[in-house]
């Protein structure tokens, strides 16, 4: 059974090296950007638009990585 995007996360930070790496890009950004408790984990306001901006940015790094694909096919 696939894990739900919460168990992902809360697995990843899990992970020593992860949550150095979360912890140095909310430190440059000076701002969390998740909302942690015991019971909970959620982006913050800024973690919203962190992500929403690096999916905008991944997605375009792919449609580059596609036409150039596409060229050499």
């Amino acid at each position: 059974m696939p894990l739900d995007p919460l168990s992902k996360t809360l697995s990843a930070l899990a992970d020593p090296t992860r949550r150095a790496m979360l912890a140095r890009l909310e430190q440059r950004l000076g701002a969390r950007l998740l909302r942690r408790s015991t019971r909970s984990l959620a982006l913050t306001d800024v973690g919203e638009s962190f992500n929403r901006h690096a999916r905008i940015a991944l997605d375009a790094g792919e449609q580059v990585l596609d036409q150039r694909r596409e060229m050499e096919g």
